[in-house]
């Protein structure tokens, strides 16, 4: 795990995020902590999770896995909570789409949108306001 092998840059990333009087904060890194992909959930980001939850982060961006994932408000434990961050797994601008995991799908209750079929290829957009993001996939 990148930031418990580097403490410095872990409580850099808290710091940052306690100091921060943004409205709306957004934090990204490779691995996303939950994803319905064929690389799975990552238990190993649960601490770094759990900090983001905590500070109020609004938006999280993960990456490896091929596909689309754009979750619901997500609280520590992963379970639905209207005032946790958004998840988004944007993994559709690389070398090729990987479906989802055997008896993963949309249909997901923590998952508000995913594509995981030839279609998904593309870059999220996000528009930010001072109350609210609006997200947007744009496809090729």
């Amino acid at each position: 795990n990148l930031f418990r092998d580097n403490p410095i840059q872990f409580n850099w990333l808290l710091a940052d995020i306690a100091a921060s009087d943004s409205k709306c904060t957004i934090a990204y890194w490779h691995d996303p902590r939950w994803s319905i992909g064929t690389q799975g959930d990552e238990p190993a980001m649960q601490e770094e999770w759990e900090a983001l939850v905590s500070a109020g982060v609004d938006i999280f961006l993960g990456g490896n896995d091929h596909n689309y994932q754009r979750w619901e408000p997500l609280g520590v434990d992963g379970a639905l909570d209207p005032t946790g961050p958004v998840q988004f797994v944007v993994g559709s601008g690389g070398h090729g789409i990987r479906p989802f995991a055997p008896g993963e799908s949309d249909a997901n209750p923590r998952v508000a949108e995913a594509s995981d079929s030839l279609d998904a290829f593309g870059a999220l957009f996000l528009d930010l306001h001072d109350d609210h993001a609006d997200a947007a996939v744009h496809r090729p």
